[in-house]
C-alpha cells in the first residue's frame, strides 16, 4: 500500500536521525584518523535507509524528491565503501577523494529532510512566487558561479580549490530550489507543471552528482561537460517557470 504522507515523513525522520550520528570521529580532507571507522559504521545505516525507501510506496507529493534521495544515498554508499577501502590501504589521496563525494549527501539531506518533514500544500500564488524567486537565482548563477567554473583548472582535487566551492555554490542553489518546492508543495491545479519542473530538478541533481565525482577525481573533462549540461537544464527550468507563470499570472 502507498504510504501516507505522515508515515513517509516518520520513516524519513527516523532514518535521517540514525544517519546523523554516524560521523563522530575526526575525518576531513587531510585528516583521516576516523574516516575508516566512521565509514564502516555508516554503510549499514545508509543501506538500511535505502532498504526502507525500497519497501515504501512513496506518496505522490514526494515522488521526485524520493528519486533524488535514492540517487544521493546510492552515491554516498559507494563513496563510504571506497573510503573504507582507502583507509585499509592507508591511501590518503583516495580517502580525500572518497570523502569529497561522500560528504555531498550529508549536506544535501541536511537541507532536504527538514523540507520533507515540514511539507504543506500551498496556494498557486505562493507556489508561483517560490518558483520565480529560485528561477531568478539559477539564472544569476549562470552569469556568476557557472561561468567562473569555466575559468578554473579543476584538476587539483583539493577541497580548498575554487572549483570545489563554485560547484558547491551551484549545488546549493538547486538544493534550495527543490527544498522549497517540497516544503511548499504545489496546489492540485499546478500538479502537471510542477511534475515537469521537479523532473528537471531530478535531472539536475544527477548532473550535480556526476560533477561531484569529477571534482573528487580531478577529471577536468567531466567538469567541463557538466558546465554545458547544467546550463541546458537551467534553460529547461526557465521554460518550466514560464509555463507556471502563464497560468498563475502576475
Amino acid at each position: 500500500p502507498r504510504a501516507s504522507i505522515g508515515a513517509y515523513q516518520k520513516m524519513i525522520e527516523a532514518d535521517y536521525k540514525s544517519a546523523a550520528v554516524v560521523w563522530n570521529s575526526h575525518c576531513d580532507i587531510g585528516f583521516h584518523t576516523g574516516c575508516g571507522t566512521d565509514a564502516a559504521r555508516a554503510i549499514p545505516v545508509i543501506q538500511g535507509w535505502l532498504d526502507d525507501l525500497n519497501r515504501t510506496a512513496t506518496p505522490p507529493r514526494f515522488a521526485f524528491v524520493d528519486a533524488e534521495l535514492r540517487d544521493q544515498l546510492t552515491q554516498n554508499l559507494s563513496a563510504e565503501q571506497d573510503l573504507v577501502a582507502a583507509a585499509e590501504a592507508d591511501d590518503g589521496t583516495a580517502m580525500d577523494t572518497a570523502y569529497i563525494v561522500s560528504v555531498y549527501a550529508i549536506n544535501w539531506t541536511g537541507v532536504i529532510v527538514p523540507a520533507i518533514l515540514g511539507s504543506r500544500q500551498v496556494n498557486a500564488a505562493l507556489y508561483a512566487s517560490s518558483v520565480s524567486e529560485h528561477r531568478a537565482d539559477l539564472d544569476f548563477c549562470v552569469l556568476t558561479c557557472v561561468l567562473l567554473i569555466t575559468q578554473q583548472d579543476c584538476t587539483l582535487g583539493n577541497i580548498e580549490h575554487p572549483c570545489y566551492d563554485l560547484i558547491g555554490d551551484v549545488a546549493v542553489r538547486f538544493t534550495n530550489f527543490e527544498a522549497k518546492l517540497v516544503q511548499e508543495a504545489a496546489p492540485d491545479s499546478l500538479a502537471t507543471r510542477d511534475s515537469q519542473l521537479q523532473a528537471d530538478l531530478v535531472q539536475a541533481n544527477r548532473i550535480l552528482l556526476t560533477w561531484r565525482r569529477a571534482i573528487g577525481a580531478s577529471d577536468q573533462a567531466a567538469v567541463d561537460a557538466g558546465v554545458g549540461q547544467i546550463k541546458a537544464i537551467i534553460l529547461k527550468i526557465d521554460r518550466d517557470a514560464d509555463s507556471i507563470a502563464q497560468v498563475v499570472g502576475p
